[in-house]
């Protein structure tokens, strides 16, 4: 764990191909120098923070590694982020904005297991997103705790299909150097492993024969529906949901394919879960994050509350029922949004689902739904329906239909990687 990945497949298989794309390739040999010369680039950068904006580049990538290898803190932005609010981040933090760019190779691979390693923000329900801090040692545990789970290894390659401001698409180029596998930047070439959001999955679906290679598919970032799960499982897609998030490094539980049903699975070792009496999901473990950014570490024994709600079957898998802090009052009944959320992707033709409450002078608070449909569907009937497994306080008094996809609104639901 003291030495980079790409520095010891560098040496242990040169000439494997560790980047491909159309645009270019490059093997662990040519992605160690790579490294070595931004390591140059950044040596004389007093700053901690390294803040930069990602892409799906080959520079990006092996900056992630530079920066770890010069004992700093990367700090990915998003690039939608506005200008004003980035300059108060690096003002906040105390952080160097970089690009990438090519210096004198500096030939360190030593990494400190134990220093600051990345800031990043959560994509979570609450309006000011936190900066969650990681220490290198937790990403390269849950890395290599990932990659075990997953069955990558050096003869395979996994496409990176999410973006690097978030920690899906930082985990997806960890787990990949770790295994020695090739990381695939587009989908020119044949994947063995990939991770998506239901959305792509929706449209992997309507392609005629959907990646033929493939030896996993990874299931995050937001809630699935049981249609598109069971269509997913009869086109024998390989699988696999995921319960996770920033604060887990990505993944936390993982369900395999030959498990039947739509859920979490089992905690991925090291980490040990459990339930509070309110059902909330308890985290602990070595591949936590250390803290959020400007208060404590927190404990090494400590249990980590999610503020998301779960319930164990009998066989001890995780099933998600929602977010603790989504919950509502109307008319003095608690509304959960993501059980409203359940019932609606439960109708074949709904992909998304997003409830949220609207002000109400007489109940306080009434739910409103939003969807996004793979085909049309009568508001009366969904009302209908809803009827059929909701009681009347909790039927969306409006629904709306988009005909684009909701976005990502929070990475839950069997499933947040």
């Amino acid at each position: 764990m003291n030495t980079c990945p790409i520095a010891l497949s560098s040496k242990q298989r040169p000439n494997a191909l560790a980047i491909l794309s159309t645009a270019e390739k490059l093997t662990y040999s040519e992605l160690e120098i790579l490294v070595q010369r931004l390591c140059g680039s950044l040596k004389d950068y007093e700053e901690q923070v390294i803040a930069f904006i990602p892409s799906q580049t080959p520079e990006t990538i092996a900056l992630f590694f530079a920066i770890w290898r010069m004992g700093k803190v990367a700090y990915p932005m998003s690039p939608s982020l506005p200008a004003a609010i980035v300059e108060q981040r690096l003002h906040q933090l105390g952080a160097k904005r970089v690009t990438p760019t090519l210096g004198t190779p500096l030939a360190t691979s030593h990494l400190d297991p134990k220093k600051l390693a990345l800031m990043i923000e959560t994509s979570g329900t609450t309006t000011t997103p936190k900066i969650v801090c990681h220490i290198l040692e937790s990403l390269l545990l849950g890395s290599f705790a990932a990659a075990t789970a997953l069955s990558l290894t050096e003869e395979d390659r996994y496409c990176l299909n999410l973006p690097l401001f978030h920690i899906s698409g930082i985990a997806t180029i960890l787990r990949t150097v770790t295994a020695g596998a090739t990381l695939l930047l587009d989908h020119s070439f044949p994947a063995t492993h990939i991770s998506m959001v239901p959305t792509q999955l929706y449209r992997l679906l309507n392609q005629k024969n959907p990646l033929p290679e493939l030896k996993c598919l990874l299931l995050g970032g937001g809630p699935c529906s049981p249609t598109l799960f069971n269509e997913a499982i009869e086109r024998g897609l390989p699988l696999y949901t995921t319960y996770g998030m920033s604060e887990t490094g990505a993944m936390a539980t993982l369900k395999e394919p030959h498990i039947p049903g739509l859920h979490a699975g089992k905690p991925l070792s090291p980490l040990s879960l459990k339930l509070s009496h309110e059902k909330e999901i308890l985290l602990r473990g070595p591949t936590l994050f250390s803290h959020y950014w400007g208060e404590t570490p927190r404990k090494k024994d400590e249990w980590f509350a999610t503020r998301d709600l779960g319930s164990l079957d009998a066989m001890l898998n995780l099933h998600i029922i929602g977010r603790k802090d989504r919950q509502f009052i109307s008319g003095g009944e608690n509304i959960q949004p993501e059980e409203i959320e359940s019932a609606l992707l439960g109708l074949g033709p709904v992909i998304e689902a997003r409830v949220t409450p609207r002000p109400d002078r007489e109940f306080g608070m009434l739910p409103t739904a939003e969807l996004y449909c793979s085909e049309k569907i009568r508001l009366e009937e969904i009302q209908e329906r809803l009827r059929e497994s909701l009681p009347s306080f909790k039927i969306p008094k409006e629904i709306t239909i988009s005909d684009a996809p909701l976005g990502k609104t929070k990475a839950i639901a069997g499933h947040r990687e």
